[in-house]
């Protein structure tokens, strides 16, 4: 007597919190929209560095942006931001606004305020 064919397990349904868009960019091309639209924004002295999976973006000092094509991700006085990796327009203005903040004691690299 044979056993029958055992049923295939389903995956769990992933949670809101892992959940990922369907669309995947090259993270190089993301980090280079975003370069260009900052730069359209009057924000000069930006900086990136993009490898098959990942990419970073230094804006000014305290604000770094990553993607991993399909999250843009940043952490800016202490609140995490994540914006779709498709929304380089939106992502551009709202960090070309923060870049413009004072710096803060708080976010300075160095500690102090000069």
């Amino acid at each position: 007597m044979s056993t029958p064919p055992a049923r295939p397990r389903r995956p769990p349904a992933p949670s809101a919190a892992v959940a990922r868009p369907i669309t995947w960019y090259r993270p190089a091309d993301i980090s280079r929209e975003l370069v260009t639209l900052l730069r359209t924004h009057g924000l000069t002295h930006v900086y990136w560095s993009a490898y098959t999976h990942r990419a970073v973006i230094s804006v000014a000092p305290g604000l770094t942006i990553w993607t991993d094509g399909y999250h843009l991700t940043w952490i800016c006085h202490g609140t995490r931001t994540t914006l779709p990796a498709c929304d380089t327009s939106h992502a551009a203005e709202h960090l070309a606004r923060l870049a413009r903040q004072p710096t803060s004691p708080a976010t300075s690299p160095r500690g102090t305020s000069r």
